[in-house]
């Protein structure tokens, strides 16, 4: 017996204007049809670390960030981001001042933290604490 749920579906969305839906090319997007027709301007919560590089940080700085994950039941949503402090990071022995931008879960069940190069304003690392795991994100550089 198969288990569906481990079989990799192809999932193609369209954004246009303020609305998303499924590609109705069966080899482009194989799963259920699905269509939002108000996306609130949101943000695509798959770009997420792209999207942190036009944010204006500064220290002590709270952003209301409006995502959605594409195909997702629930509606677009503001997420609260906080400049919780500076920090200084090393990769390859090359050092990278950084601003740590926080998001708490209100569900209580975790947070996640980003470190943001002052300079270029590039995502250099995530890591995320939800219930007892751990997910850590590093750019290579």
């Amino acid at each position: 017996m198969q288990n569906d749920s481990l079989i990799a579906q192809n999932r193609y969305f369209i954004y246009e204007s303020n609305s998303i839906f499924t590609s109705s090319d069966k080899n482009k997007h194989d799963g259920d049809s699905f269509r939002l027709d108000d996306l609130n301007n949101s943000f695509n919560w798959e770009m997420d670390m792209e999207t942190f590089s036009m944010l204006p940080f500064e220290k002590d700085k709270t952003f209301a960030v409006n995502f959605y994950h594409p195909g997702s039941k629930s509606l677009p949503e503001y997420y609260l981001y906080a400049v919780n402090r500076s920090e200084e990071i090393e990769f390859n022995g090359k050092k990278y001042d950084c601003w740590v931008l926080r998001i708490d879960y209100t569900s209580g069940n975790g947070h996640t933290e980003f470190w943001i190069d002052k300079n270029t304003k590039r995502t250099m690392k995530m890591k995320e604490v939800y219930k007892d795991i751990l997910r850590i994100k590093v750019l290579i550089v």
